[in-house]
């Protein structure tokens, strides 16, 4: 008797992961975009600005992943070195690879869904000035 109602048990809870992933399968994916430019989005840009302050911007950007939570690929950070003052600084290449992650409701245009976070690989020895090999931030948006 007991395993029949585990059989049962099973049987229902397989049914029901079925039609829940089938479910979600045939619901439409909101698309996730990135602001390239510190106030408008779309998904895939080939350059971003990621801090709006001093225009430090990534370009020649290619995508190996693009879904609806992350988004990979790799290409180059252009970045002030601020020597021997920001002013006075030139910009300098960086390759590197990227992750955006944690999409989340932007309070400008239509309300686009938008990556919030990055990481940063840099695949040379050379770094901007204060970042580490591996670096994390958060993309200026108004979010």
């Amino acid at each position: 008797m007991i395993r029949a109602l585990t059989a049962a048990a099973l049987a229902g809870a397989t049914l029901t992961a079925i039609c829940v992933t089938a479910a979600e399968a045939s619901t439409p994916a909101k698309k996730v975009e990135v602001v390239y430019d510190c106030q408008h989005a779309k998904a895939k840009p080939a350059r971003v600005i990621v801090t709006c302050g001093d225009a430090n911007e990534w370009v020649n950007l290619t995508y190996t992943h693009y879904g609806r939570r992350t988004a990979s690929g790799h290409g180059v950070t252009r970045a002030n070195d601020c020597t021997p003052s920001c002013a006075g600084g030139t910009v300098k290449s960086y390759p590197m690879r990227f992750v955006l992650s944690t999409p989340k409701h932007a309070k400008f245009g239509k309300h686009p869904l938008v990556f919030t976070e990055l990481s940063i690989t840099y695949t040379t020895s050379r770094t901007p000035a204060g970042h580490k090999h591996e670096h994390d931030q958060l993309l200026t948006t108004r979010i």
